[in-house]
């Protein structure tokens, strides 16, 4: 066999949230349900990485998310790759891309996740991963819910766009990177500081939506 290397695809299922008792929200299945359907597009049978840690509860998200798939794709199960680190949008690109991509030298990926989440998702994994990567972006349904849920989600994506682009990413990936290491891990006061603020003038509208992405 030589050394060939195979060309490696995985299909990123981004954590929705939980409900109280610690399953998923209704929208994480559109999730799921479209990465099934893209599963069996892949000739090559991709790894499934099923990115959420624990917030609030016992079980993280991507645990949430497995149940579901083991109750509804059992044949998904043999390709699951947990990552269960992630708080938040940012944590799902940086631990996923530390934890399984790198170290399986993956180069193709295709990042799920619902439409009103989306813009957010493409800014920054398009700032987190290089040229080296093939980069596919699948929009799941986006949930039916009341319109001051939506707004209030609506204002959290944007004031988190806006924070990524004006104190996060500048054009160099490996500076990227390490300005995101140094806020998941509180390294730089300046950049903590700021995130907390930003995280302040938020907490009105993620009261109102406590289950919403990160």
């Amino acid at each position: 066999m030589g050394n060939r290397k195979v060309n490696l695809s995985a299909i990123i299922i981004l954590g929705p949230g939980q409900l109280p008792d610690g399953t998923m929200v209704p929208w994480g299945k559109t999730r799921i349900d479209e990465a099934y359907q893209k599963f069996l597009d892949i000739a090559d049978s991709p790894h499934v990485i099923l990115s959420g840690g624990r917030k609030s509860h016992l079980a993280s998200e991507a645990s949430a998310m497995r149940d579901y798939i083991q109750k509804q794709y059992p044949e998904m199960l043999k390709k699951l790759l947990l990552e269960e680190l992630s708080v938040d949008t940012l944590q799902n690109a940086f631990f996923t891309k530390v934890i399984h991509v790198d170290t399986l030298e993956i180069k193709k990926l295709v990042i799920i996740t619902n439409s009103f989440h989306m813009p957010r998702v493409k800014q920054i994994f398009t700032n987190l991963f290089d040229a080296s990567f093939h980069l596919e972006f699948l929009e799941a349904t986006d949930p039916e819910t009341d319109e001051k849920t939506i707004a209030s989600q609506k204002v959290i994506e944007r004031s988190a766009m806006e924070f990524n682009e004006h104190i996060l990413f500048c054009k160099d990936i490996k500076t990227n990177l390490k300005t995101v290491h140094s806020l998941i891990f509180n390294i730089n006061p300046d950049i903590t500081l700021a995130y907390q603020n930003m995280i302040t003038k938020l907490q009105p509208f993620i009261t109102l939506n406590p289950q919403a992405d990160s």
